[in-house]
């Protein structure tokens, strides 16, 4: 499940919509500040690395033309 929630103050979030638990549920909350680009950067780097490994220079002609897709 993933919910949006607004900082109050140091202590206290405030939910976008209802959590739907019960009151003494405990939750474990994976913080993501939104100016952080460095958690995005480094999957944008990982995915690249992993596009260019699949699809690099050295991978077959799929293109059915017999031409090299560029």
């Amino acid at each position: 499940m993933r919910m949006e929630a607004e900082v109050s103050d140091a202590t206290h979030l405030v939910l976008k919509k209802p959590l739907g638990m019960p009151a003494g549920s405990r939750v474990v909350l994976d913080i993501v500040e939104s100016g952080d680009a460095g958690g995005n950067k480094d999957w944008a780097k990982l995915s690249l690395s992993m596009l260019e490994r699949a699809y690099g220079l050295d991978e077959p002609d799929y293109s059915g033309a017999g031409q090299a897709i560029v």
